[in-house]
């Protein structure tokens, strides 16, 4: 009976070993990442830590795992990151700023010199790159999938459709954290949001009968993702072009 339970306690403790160890990993490598993008802020003297694991997909034939780690919604101008792992183990880190990074996203109707510190790459670049790195933008649609995990399992994204209109069109002030960015008023954030939807509803049925790009509605992030397929072709490996649109307003208020 006690061998029993020492095999027990031991099993128990092993297993616990086994579970933390790819998150520990997870969090040492994003040192590395924080090095070349020093934007990615630290907010505590264990920079790695301020980095929690949010949520995680595992797909299978082939196996990939796809993470995503954020700081926490009481840090200001938060950030996330998004870890690709493939089936050799090797990983690729996509980093997914906040919106004041406005050239990393190539915000349409918006200018990206209103944003902060410039950063040498864009997410368009390194979601491809990942994809690549990892040998998985195949000729079997592996790319595709690993995608679409990103955008609706890690992102919560939503399909958007030409009746949605009265829900991007709505302006809605925020509160802008630090003050990092320029203050905006309703009248320009509207007309921001007005060509946004023109250009995005402009790619919707009825308006084309032929589709070749889908917009993503990332709520959370206040910004939508349209992807261009117009290139794809089957069984051929793809670069997947994006336009993204930044959909929040920048307002500060004084708290008494």
């Amino acid at each position: 009976m006690i061998q029993l339970h020492k095999a027990f306690l031991f099993l128990t403790y092993f297993l616990t070993i086994l579970g933390c160890e790819p998150q520990d990993k997870d969090i040492t490598t994003i040192d590395s990442l924080i090095n070349r993008f020093p934007q990615l802020q630290m907010v505590s003297n264990n920079r790695s830590h301020d980095y929690n694991l949010v949520r995680s997909v595992l797909l299978e034939n082939p196996s990939i795992t796809i993470k995503l780690y954020s700081q926490p919604d009481s840090v200001d101008d938060k950030q996330q990151i998004i870890l690709v792992t493939n089936s050799n183990l090797h990983s690729y880190w996509i980093p997914v700023f906040s919106n004041t990074y406005r050239d990393y996203w190539k915000f349409q109707s918006d200018s990206s010199s209103l944003g902060a510190k410039r950063i040498n790459s864009t997410f368009e670049k390194e979601l491809n790159t990942c994809l690549d790195s990892l040998n998985l933008n195949d000729t079997i649609g592996t790319a595709g999938k690993v995608v679409n995990e990103i955008l609706y399992s890690l992102l919560h994204c939503q399909d958007i459709s030409i009746s949605d209109s009265s829900n991007f069109l709505n302006v809605i002030a925020m509160n802008g954290g630090k003050n990092t960015m320029p203050e905006e008023d309703s009248d320009s954030c509207y007309k921001r949001f007005k060509r946004n939807w023109d250009i995005i509803s402009r790619e919707m049925p009825p308006n084309k009968t032929i589709i070749y790009k889908h917009s993503y509605w990332d709520k959370d992030n206040e910004r939508i993702y349209q992807f261009d397929f117009k290139d794809f072709k089957r069984k051929k490996k793809s670069y997947f072009m994006l336009n993204t649109f930044r959909q929040d307003c920048n307002r500060y208020f004084i708290t008494m």
